[in-house]
């Protein structure tokens, strides 16, 4: 898996960052075998890990994580969860303030990241065409759903997480400044 990781999915989010953000460096990337913890500035991270720590700039993917996802909803996955963890170092580097946990705007934080995502699907169908209809969009769904929170609210509910991919899928990165619009995530794009 590290492979893909490395050759597939780095290389496409990286490129769609590069296409959108022409100045803005890109994150580092840990990978995480399984049986390995990780001591990141945000904390010890274990191998089940797919996340973003913005004071090291870095984001981490678990190997069992990663596996799940490519194993229960395709090769689109893995990928897609890396677009949402690259749209935190969006905001990072942009300036949305980083919510307070637990509350409702840790919920918008999130729903902002798959927005990033759906629009990191609409430039790989447009500009890579990379994406194979229906079945990535339907593994899409499926995954939308079975990460949904029901419970602690620390992300978005299935409608709400389908919802957000969908308007960066629809509408592109620009569509995903209405989370924040005080901080708009487009403001140090160069063309």
């Amino acid at each position: 898996m590290k492979d893909y990781l490395d050759n597939v999915a780095i290389p496409y989010v990286d490129q769609f960052s590069q296409d959108s953000y022409a100045h803005m460096p890109l994150p580092n990337y840990v990978y995480l075998p399984e049986g390995q913890t990780y001591n990141s500035n945000c904390g010890a991270v274990e191998e089940s890990a797919f996340a973003y720590c913005p004071s090291d700039d870095t984001v981490y993917i678990g190997q069992k994580t990663e596996w799940w996802l490519y194993q229960n909803y395709g090769a689109i996955a893995p990928v897609l969860g890396l677009a949402h963890e690259f749209g935190h170092h969006i905001q990072s580097k942009v300036g949305v303030p980083e919510p307070p946990t637990n509350s409702p705007e840790e919920v918008n934080h999130e729903n902002q990241a798959d927005c990033i995502a759906g629009a990191w699907v609409l430039w790989a169908d447009q500009v890579k065409h990379i994406i194979e209809y229906p079945k990535d969009l339907q593994n899409i769904d499926g995954l939308m759903t079975a990460i949904a929170d029901k419970e602690n609210r620390t992300h978005g509910t299935a409608s709400e997480r389908v919802r957000s991919f969908e308007l960066g899928h629809s509408s592109g990165l620009s569509a995903c400044n209405s989370y924040y619009p005080d901080y708009p995530i487009l403001h140090q794009m160069v063309n």
